[in-house]
């Protein structure tokens, strides 16, 4: 995996795919709000034309096209009111929030004006034990036993860990300062990338709603050094935040393009409003290129590379179905 050239390449070929559609098909009238499986946790959209992509019991994306230019606002409020309070994240195109049911919802408000709703039911975690080997092993134990292990083997341990507060979590990253995950160490505020000198890698984040997210990987043949102003380089076995925001990009960009070339699939060919519609598609590309550009690194390493591999097959997954 060499660059974030691949991606780039990859999407502008669906870019002239989405062209081929709009030239030979057609559209409808949208799809209805009843036919997504977790619209009873959302207040029903009201206004504007809805796109739904991802629709099962453990996901849900829905695009909604011509709102209104104060509809978002008003979505969001009602979303709010609905109960989506716990550990929000505020921002003026973003409003991510859990409910006290434990589903997070995410809006993404485009500058057309249309927006884009992700809904995620609650991970199902149970008591774990930690491990006694491997790279788990490296870490301080965590004080609740109560998640999801996700990864287990003598190279990389991935565990979400439920019931912990978000004191808890910054206590945990304290002891894995002290346990030796200091170097070339990037702290923020709910989130916590560093080494060791063994050559182990440990990002950690406080996803909200009493939710610690931790992976530990082991970089064989790297060399470590002591200066802990380093972000992480390019060599290290953590996937970076900025790289992962990118990969999230493009892929909340893709379930958008399943949703709108499905319902091309089933059309006649005699809507005009489809060129608009792809007009659309070109503005949301263009943010999505400049959003992935602001990533400045050259090469993947091998967490990244697994996780472009992962997000690249569920596209394909999707793009399948049409």
């Amino acid at each position: 995996m060499k660059n974030k050239k691949v991606i780039i390449v990859g999407v502008v070929v669906v870019v002239l795919l989405i062209l081929c559609f709009v030239l030979f098909g057609g559209g409808n009238e949208g799809d209805d709000w009843d036919e997504a499986l977790l619209s009873d946790y959302l207040p029903e959209v009201e206004e504007g034309t809805l796109s739904i992509g991802i629709n099962s019991e453990e996901e849900l994306s829905v695009s909604v096209k011509d709102p209104g230019t104060k509809y978002y606002k008003e979505y969001k409020d009602k979303c709010i009111k609905k109960g989506y309070t716990v550990d929000p994240k505020k921002e003026d195109d973003k409003y991510t929030a859990y409910n006290k049911d434990g589903y997070k919802l995410e809006l993404l408000h485009y500058s057309s004006g249309d927006f884009h709703i992700r809904l995620y039911a609650p991970e199902e975690m149970s008591e774990f034990t930690w491990p006694s080997n491997g790279a788990g092993a490296k870490l301080p134990k965590t004080e609740s036993n109560y998640g999801k292990i996700e990864s287990n083997s003598s190279n990389g341990f991935g565990v979400l860990v439920g019931k912990t507060t978000k004191e808890d979590y910054d206590n945990y990253v304290s002891e894995c300062e002290k346990a030796g995950f200091n170097l070339n160490f990037d702290k923020k505020d709910d989130s916590y990338y560093a080494k060791s000198s063994d050559g182990y890698s440990v990002t950690l984040t406080y996803e909200g709603n009493n939710i610690m997210h931790i992976v530990v990987n082991h970089s064989t043949g790297e060399s470590n050094n002591n200066n802990s102003d380093e972000k992480p380089s390019n060599n290290s076995n953590g996937i970076r935040s900025d790289f992962k925001k990118a990969m999230d990009s493009y892929e909340k960009f893709m379930d958008e393009y399943v949703a709108f070339m499905k319902k091309y699939k089933n059309s006649n060919g005699s809507d005009l409003s489809l060129l608009q519609e792809y007009n659309d598609y070109l503005t949301k590309y263009t943010d999505f290129v400049n959003e992935f550009n602001e990533w400045d690194s050259k090469d993947l390493n091998d967490a990244e590379a697994k996780y472009y591999i992962e997000v690249q097959t569920r596209v394909n997954k999707k793009l399948l179905e049409i």
